[in-house]
């Protein structure tokens, strides 16, 4: 048996791109970007109050499968870009009503710094806790919800992705506010 000699591989060599000493941005300098997106709502922010909806804590009724209570975690306080809520009125046959839609933006690093999960749909936002706005702030009287304007998430989307990769600096929150079931009604349970 004669053994034949192996050819080895010729490796080419590594060529240096032009672009390697140049500054790229990327999902590397996440901590820059998001330190420019949280001072950004910091300086011009609002206070907002998130209440989230913790499932374990709820009671459901075991007939008519359906929230007794509704458990909370929170309030978490941090600071967030909202836009004014324009009241939408509506005559139906049903009746009037207004709704008040409105978007919230948050940093993803504020979330994490005070120990929230994620913003996610049901979760009740609080905010403008100022005399201008607490007459306007129920619709009721009940006296158990503080004042100011209380929302419903209803659409959350992560936003600020870097450079189309999956790293993203914030959340985009849409949320609304209707007359005839108000979202402190959620919270106090009545």
């Amino acid at each position: 048996m004669t053994c034949k000699p192996i050819k080895c591989l010729e490796v080419p060599p590594v060529v240096k791109c032009e672009c390697a000493d140049a500054f790229a941005l990327g999902s590397g300098e996440l901590l820059l970007f998001d330190t420019i997106a949280q001072e950004a709502v910091n300086i011009a922010g609002t206070e907002v109050d998130i209440y989230q909806l913790n499932k374990k804590k709820t009671v459901r009724d075991p007939l008519y499968d359906e929230n007794i209570t509704e458990g909370w975690d929170g309030p978490f306080r941090l600071k967030g870009w909202v836009e004014y809520p324009q009241p939408f009125p509506e005559s139906k046959a049903e009746g009037f009503r207004k709704t008040f839609p409105s978007t919230l933006w948050v940093a993803r690093v504020d979330i994490e710094r005070v120990g929230a999960r994620a913003p996610y749909y049901g979760d009740i936002v609080h905010f403008w806790k100022t005399p201008f706005f607490d007459e306007q702030s129920v619709s009721y009287p009940h006296g158990k919800a503080k004042h100011g304007y209380y929302f419903t998430m209803t659409e959350v989307f992560d936003d600020g992705h870097l450079f189309d990769e999956a790293d993203f600096v914030g959340f985009k929150v849409t949320l609304a506010r209707n007359t005839e079931f108000t979202p402190e009604r959620r919270l106090t349970n009545t």
